[in-house]
């Protein structure tokens, strides 16, 4: 199976939780990696999907998320930092006419190795586009203004494996055996969908390096077993 193998890089993100503020510090929250969401829809402004405004304006289906249904991603995270942004509105739009002073939690220096397999309509097109650093929508992390470029664009292949005593990256966590108390890895919950109400439908997953008898799909690259999301 072919791969295209490329570079997500950002020096500001925020993915906003869909229950995005805090009652008490009105601080827009982030989740601190990238949802499998906003990974596809990055792959789909590339290509040039449409996203969610169309389809709750229009009450249709969520391009991206319809076209890229099944297609098989692998993805290495950084881990980043992650620091309070406050922003001053002077529009009056959102307050009145009054200024209003917003807080949000945003991830720096976002830099992710990202795997894309051939197995949707649409492959050869972005391999196309890619290999030409060409993009039809403005990339961006979760937020207008947060954008993002990819890079190191590569084309390779790998079989798809299953049952592995050691995988990386981001692991369904239903799919992952014992894992033993000196391990490190962070256990999140991510959306991974949209419901009929445009509300996010949500996986747990497991991140890092991880000694654990890993029962879902990965493939391997240099040496290591990637999981696929």
């Amino acid at each position: 199976m072919k791969f295209l193998k490329f570079n997500i890089n950002g020096s500001l993100a925020l993915f906003r939780r869909g229950t995005s503020v805090d009652d008490t510090t009105e601080l827009v929250l982030t989740h601190d990696y990238m949802p499998p969401t906003a990974l596809k829809g990055l792959i789909g402004a590339i290509i040039g999907y449409s996203g969610l405004a169309k389809a709750s304006r229009e009450n249709t289906e969520i391009e991206f998320l319809k076209k890229l249904e099944g297609a098989k991603i692998a993805v290495l995270p950084n881990r980043t930092n992650k620091f309070i942004q406050r922003i001053t509105n002077t529009t009056g739009f959102a307050n009145n006419g009054s200024t209003m002073i917003m807080a949000q939690q945003v991830l720096e220096d976002l830099s992710y190795e990202v795997f894309v397999g051939d197995n949707f309509d649409d492959y050869e097109k972005l391999k196309d586009l890619m290999f030409k650093e060409k993009t039809t929508y403005p990339l961006v992390l979760g937020r207008k203004g947060f954008t993002a470029s990819y890079s190191n664009v590569e084309e390779i292949e790998s079989e798809l494996y299953t049952d592995s005593n050691f995988v990386k990256g981001f692991m369904s966590f239903e799919k992952l055996g014992e894992i033993s108390d000196d391990e490190e890895y962070a256990h999140i919950e991510l959306p991974i969908d949209y419901d009929e109400h445009f509300m996010y439908e949500y996986k747990d997953y497991a991140v890092g390096d991880l000694y654990s008898n890993y029962r879902g799909e990965f493939i391997e690259f240099n040496g290591e077993k990637i999981s696929v999301i």
